[in-house]
């Protein structure tokens, strides 16, 4: 083999290579996670329970490669405060922690965690793929053992 078909088999492989991004991480998640958690809570550790690639039909309507990233998670709060769900419905949602550091009176008694007390979550990061990699299209957030509206 000459010296030029050793450039071009190489070359070959690094544009392979560098094609090829690597899945979405437990990291990533984190970061969609405590984007999205209130100031009232914060992330303490993430693990990644299972991953699957698959397809999803963007925004833009465009069928574009995706990856699921199923978690367990650990937060604590950071004041006392009262956790609800934004969205109620069979997809998870968002949490929100309404701080109740001033006093205020719960609306769901059940659902207050004083500061430095724990919840743990579970839910999926949607990832689908871009030109410039990955990037989160959609969360869900489910408390584990916790009972919320």
């Amino acid at each position: 083999m000459n010296a030029s078909k050793i450039v071009i088999v190489l070359m070959a492989g690094i544009l392979l290579l560098a094609g090829c991004a690597p899945k979405p991480s437990a990291g990533d998640a984190e970061s969609e996670i405590q984007f999205r958690i209130s100031d009232s809570l914060k992330l303490i550790s993430l693990e990644k329970t299972d991953g699957q690639d698959g397809q999803i039909q963007n925004a833009q309507g465009m069928v574009v490669p995706s990856y699921s990233l199923e978690y367990g998670a650990d937060l604590e709060a950071t004041q006392r405060c009262e956790v609800l769900p934004n969205e109620i419905d069979e997809t998870g949602g968002f949490l929100t922690a309404y701080s109740l550091a001033d006093g205020g009176a719960p609306i769901f008694t059940n659902n207050v965690l004083e500061s430095g007390q724990h919840l743990q979550i579970n839910g999926t990061v949607l990832f689908e793929k871009t030109e410039k990699g990955w990037r989160e299209n959609h969360i869900t957030i489910y408390p584990v053992g916790t009972t919320l509206p």
